[in-house]
Order: C-alpha cells, then structure tokens, then sequence
C-alpha cells in the first residue's frame, strides 16, 4: 500500500508501507456472484468472505460476543490466502511478538438494579490479541496493528494498556 508520510517540515514524500492488522475472525461465508467478462456471456466467481472483530469478549456460560460496529470483512479468494496468516496460540511464554491476553474490564451499570439483581451481574472477560510493546510498572501494552515503512521504521496503532493483575490468561500466537 502507498501511503503519504510527512519526511520533513516542507516536503512529502511518497514511500512503500505494509500493514499488520490481528484480528479475530467472528464469520466466513461463500459469495456468489454474476460479473460481465467481456465477453458474450457472464461469468459466475465465488469468493471468501471473512469477517474479522479487532477483539471480542465473555460473559461466563454464555457465548462469545464483539462489537459488530467493528466488524471489518475482506472478500476475495487469492487475495485472502495470500494476505491473511492463521494465527495458532501456542501458549504461555515470554518472548513472542504476537500475543493474545484476556482480562477482565471495568463493568458500569447503565440502569437501575436492585441489590439482588446487581449482585447476579458478572464481569465480561475480554480477549484482545495483537503486538505486544513491552511489560513494566505493572502494565501490559498491545498494539492491534502496525505499520512498517520501507526506511524500517514501524508506528503501531489501536494500543491497550492493561493492568498485570486484570490478565486471567496470556497465550502467545505463532
């Protein structure tokens, strides 16, 4: 992909870029579709879609859930095998690049409860995979995407900061 960086103050310069983006992946499916090839007749292709969550989330005895406001999807057939790596958890360890964490985020009631009702109320368990930047002062820091310019240098974006003791689990994608 091209993108546009500002090298200095006064001029810009166009340079290569790739970008790395880890995603869940919440659906798949098989598009049909009808396309004029030129030719006398219409061509039938059928692509792959997937559809990807940057992270997704549990409420214990009950199924995973995302923001479906976050859903990216990417169709195609090639470009999916060559684009897209499957990512396996090859659990804990300690120099990976790529890891998945889940943890438990801040829960805010958004309505009225009784004591009883508040008290049946459980904590989501969020899970987020991506970069890991580093680990210190109790903190944990995940980057969702990066990008790697041609000249080295690498921005991450989407970056998660989590407390060490918010982590119930930690696995490491290969």
């Amino acid at each position: 992909m091209r993108v546009r960086v500002n090298e200095s103050d006064d001029e810009e310069n166009m340079v290569n870029a790739r970008h790395y983006h880890v995603r869940f992946v919440v659906g798949e499916s098989r598009v049909g579709r009808y396309v004029d090839c030129g030719h006398s007749g219409i061509t039938h292709v059928s692509d792959r879609l997937l559809f990807l969550a940057p992270s997704i989330h549990r409420v214990p005895s009950e199924v995973f859930h995302y923001d479906s406001n976050q859903v990216e999807s990417v169709v195609g057939e090639e470009r999916i095998e060559e684009k897209a790596k499957v990512l396996k958890r090859a659990g804990q360890c300690d120099e990976h690049e790529i890891i998945e964490i889940a943890f438990q985020g801040p829960a805010v009631g958004r309505c009225a409860l009784t004591r009883d009702e508040a008290h049946k109320r459980l904590v989501r368990v969020k899970y987020v995979a991506g970069h890991v930047l580093g680990r210190n002062n109790g903190l944990v820091k995940v980057a969702l995407a990066k990008t790697v310019l041609e000249s080295g240098h690498i921005y991450y974006e989407h970056i998660h900061i989590v407390p060490e003791t918010a982590i119930s689990n930690w696995s490491c994608l290969k």
